[in-house]
């Protein structure tokens, strides 16, 4: 029944995404998965510096030459000193493996003319634009820009009792998680950039709080003519 309803037009269909849509999130989900194990690799290095008193290392990067330089001259007990190169090989393996995937997602995005073009938006990198795009799939299977938001899950709950008045709160969360994160980064970089999306983020960030603002030009980012 189901499907004769579907032959006649009597109920909408579901976008499935291409093949090259499905090789992309594959990338960029192994991407996420080598930074994790990056992250808690470097995090395992900076519990040993805590864990015996070495302080603060003298530059910011810990991992660059320089803060290499200086992990490689504190005086650690022999189990603690092993853990840290361990850390530090895993750690350039799987930078190593990152960088292999960034070139593929590269390529890929070269010949993407969406990726490209949200990359013209302050803020957006090929990353950012490739996830979104892997994500979203076809743009124009939504409607409007308030669509899309509710889609990557970046649009306020509303909350009424009868004939109160609605109260927006946190928002919904639905989507991808990995769509929101990229995206939240991206307001970061472009709240610090000149432009009318940073102008957008100061008067939020005015009235509301900085967290607020982040999301809001994290949401706005639909509405920017390239995006589309």
């Amino acid at each position: 029944m189901l499907a004769k309803l579907l032959a006649a037009g009597m109920l909408p269909g579901t976008w499935v995404c291409d093949e090259q849509t499905r090789v992309l999130r594959r990338r960029l989900a192994r991407r996420a998965q080598l930074v994790r194990g990056r992250t808690r690799a470097r995090n395992q290095v900076h519990a040993v510096v805590i864990r015996n008193l070495g302080g603060r290392a003298p530059t910011s990067d810990t991992f660059a030459k320089q803060g290499r330089a200086w992990l490689a001259t504190l005086t650690l007990p022999a189990d603690e000193r092993q853990m840290v190169d361990s850390c530090l090989r895993e750690a350039d393996f799987l930078t190593a493996e990152i960088a292999r995937i960034d070139r593929e997602i590269a390529r890929y995005a070269l010949g993407c003319a969406q990726i490209r073009r949200l990359m013209t938006i302050p803020g957006i990198s090929v990353t950012t634009a490739a996830t979104l795009i892997a994500t979203i799939g076809r743009i124009d299977r939504f409607p409007s820009a308030r669509h899309l938001v509710g889609y990557i899950g970046l649009d306020p709950r509303s909350r009424q009792s009868g004939v109160s008045p609605v109260r927006l709160g946190h928002i919904s969360k639905q989507g991808s998680s990995a769509a929101r994160h990229v995206l939240c980064e991206a307001a970061h970089a472009a709240m610090r950039a000149p432009g009318p999306l940073r102008a957008f983020g100061a008067r939020v960030r005015a009235r509301r709080a900085s967290k607020i603002a982040t999301v809001a030009v994290s949401a706005s980012w639909s509405a920017w003519p390239g995006s589309c």
